[in-house]
């Protein structure tokens, strides 16, 4: 029997996003996923070292905003995106997803909390737009 849940969420026009869990019935954890296109805007001699601190900034972002009444403090970032096929000019895929673990007992169906989290991803992926120094976002692989 699936339990799982997913709710799309729009948050910005160059991400695809939405929330959801593995198992609705014991709701322990929620995650949030989104994925665009990045294409590099400058040349580096290090792409594992500007993947492993994009991932380190999504994490420190979302640990700043995340609720702690209703979300323990610990948090899962598993951020996918090839640092190897990086080059200028070129758009690889992006997908990031946050995985939350609950304190108290939540609902999927819950409209103040899909609105919550469709915010703090809003102010995550906004943040990390306006100070990321290596990306452009795109929505499409195509220019």
């Amino acid at each position: 029997m699936k339990t799982g849940k997913k709710i799309p969420i729009i948050v910005d026009p160059t991400f695809k996003s939405h929330i959801g869990t593995v198992d609705s019935l014991a709701l322990k954890s929620l995650y949030i996923q989104f994925s665009s296109w990045v294409e590099p805007v400058n040349e580096s001699k290090c792409w594992e070292c500007v993947v492993k601190s994009f991932k380190k900034s999504i994490k420190s972002g979302m640990s700043e905003i995340m609720d702690t009444t209703q979300f323990k403090p610990k948090l899962i970032v598993d951020l996918d995106l090839r640092s190897s096929g990086l080059n200028l000019s070129k758009r690889s895929f992006m997908k990031c997803e946050i995985t939350l673990f609950t304190k108290t007992h939540l609902r999927l169906k819950d409209k103040n909390l899909v609105s919550s989290l469709k915010e703090k991803t809003r102010l995550l992926i906004n943040k990390e737009k306006s100070s990321n120094k290596h990306f452009s976002f795109y929505s499409t692989k195509t220019h």
